[in-house]
């Protein structure tokens, strides 16, 4: 039952974020567009991203190797090594100017993040308060939310840190 819901979470909010996506790019395309310093941008993003997620999946097996339990569902465990890769890439983007593309509006996107964060953040408090979060010593599945949750978190700070830059170097100019 448990595998279902989740199954159906995941795939309801794909389809949502499909939808977004094309609801909030100002030509309502699928697809953001970058120009050629961006797309070079996100692709070195691409590559430190795969870098971490290696080294963290080095990590893991040197402590699995090592017979040291790391107290996390393996599905949690996994998602949090993409979820860290994920920051990488998007947190390189971010600060040089290559997350957004030229049909994307901004803050339409910005609140949608809010939305997200406070949804994920929401559940992971039911999560916590209902006490199934950490099950037996070992991290279950509902931290999954809280993950998200962080992600978008830092996510609007990176963004809001990019922003004070900006707006720094514009009065500079």
């Amino acid at each position: 039952m448990v595998f279902a819901c989740t199954f159906i979470g995941v795939l309801v909010g794909l389809l949502i974020a499909v939808v977004i996506v094309k609801a909030y790019n100002t030509d309502n395309k699928f697809k953001s567009d970058y120009d050629e310093r961006q797309e070079a941008i996100r692709g070195r993003g691409y590559k430190y991203a795969s870098y971490t997620a290696w080294a963290l999946l080095g990590l893991v097996a040197c402590l699995s190797i090592g017979e040291v339990d790391i107290h996390m569902d393996n599905a949690v465990l996994a998602f949090a090594i993409l979820a860290i890769s994920l920051l990488v890439q998007t947190i390189h983007a971010v600060m040089n100017d290559a997350y957004f593309g030229s049909n994307n509006d901004r803050r339409k996107y910005i609140v949608f993040f809010i939305v997200i964060a406070v949804i994920n953040l929401a559940g992971f408090a039911v999560r916590c308060t209902k006490g199934d979060l950490i099950v037996d010593g070992t991290v279950t599945w509902g931290a999954i939310n809280g993950i998200c949750g962080l992600i978008f978190v830092i996510l609007g700070i990176a963004l809001g840190i990019k922003n004070v830059i900006s707006k720094r170097e514009e009065e500079e100019e």
